[in-house]
């Protein structure tokens, strides 16, 4: 999910949150498939990557249950009924158009999203109980607890301090590609331990002032940022996706470290290269 949800603006909701906060500043938005200039070829690599080195990325830990092949006991429906994959068919196309054409629908991403959703269960092609039963308490918890660590160091200005040092260093008239590098680091460890759609919240408000006062355009360091944070998977809380997967499929902690640790290698790499060209 990481890889492939980096390539467009609806891939991951980290992008289309960021992409509202960019208006705030003045900054033109990405465009839908404007990631994926970097994301595709990381994508590419560490894929290829994935197939020849799997026996060394990854644990041969199969565990058979019996009864759960169809995901028995959990309420959800793979398949669904026809009547509730066209509603969610229909649902998620008109989603995407709304983001694409959002200066004419008049709606941000979130509010799109929302209205959508209610028209999926409006239009029965969701059922609540199923919804709840596929919740998972861990997930929640651990995004309530990062959501208010992250809110106290913004609002607190913790966050600033702690990055102040970082900019001082950098100067006045910093290359654009040291500072990409920087900022795609800070990202990619920040994420190991905060997950990537509050580290994009939490740098976001902190890079573009300083962009903005250096004249450089804020447009290329926070995709490095947004890159940052997808290319990072080495430890469950990185992404939601990880820790949502990991009691299911049977994964432990340091299961994450190798193949996070490719990912993010030659995530370096490519943005470090890519983004000065394409957006400076």
């Amino acid at each position: 999910t990481a890889l492939g949800g980096a390539s467009t603006l609806t891939g991951t909701p980290m992008h289309a949150v960021i992409n509202g906060n960019m208006e705030e500043f003045a900054i033109k938005g990405f465009g839908m498939f404007e990631y994926a200039w970097t994301a595709v070829p990381v994508w590419i690599i560490v894929t290829v990557m994935y197939a020849l080195l799997h026996n060394q990325l990854f644990p041969n830990r199969y565990v058979e249950e019996p009864g759960n092949s169809d995901v028995e006991g959990t309420g959800i429906t793979i398949k669904g009924t026809p009547r509730e994959r066209w509603v969610v068919g229909i649902c998620y196309v008109l989603f995407i158009l709304a983001i694409m054409f959002k200066s004419q629908v008049g709606m941000v991403e979130c509010a799109s999203g929302m209205f959508l959703c209610a028209m999926m269960w409006l239009f029965k092609g969701i059922k609540m109980e199923k919804l709840l039963a596929a919740i998972k308490p861990a997930f929640l918890l651990q995004s309530a607890c990062i959501l208010g660590l992250v809110s106290i160091l913004v609002s607190s200005g913790a966050a600033k301090i702690l990055i102040n040092p970082v900019l001082a260093v950098l100067g006045s008239n910093p290359s654009p590609t040291l500072v990409v590098a920087v900022f795609f680091i800070i990202a990619g460890v920040l994420t190991q331990f905060l997950t990537n759609n509050y580290v994009a919240l939490l740098l976001f408000p902190l890079a573009v002032p300083y962009c903005i006062s250096i004249g450089m355009d804020p447009r290329g360091v926070v995709m490095a940022i947004l890159m940052g944070c997808n290319n990072c998977c080495m430890t469950p809380m990185a992404t939601p996706a990880n820790l949502i997967v990991m009691d299911d499929g049977h994964i432990e902690f340091g299961d994450y470290f190798k193949p996070g640790l490719v990912m993010f290698l030659v995530g370096a790499v490519i943005n470090i290269i890519l983004i000065p060209i394409i957006f400076f």
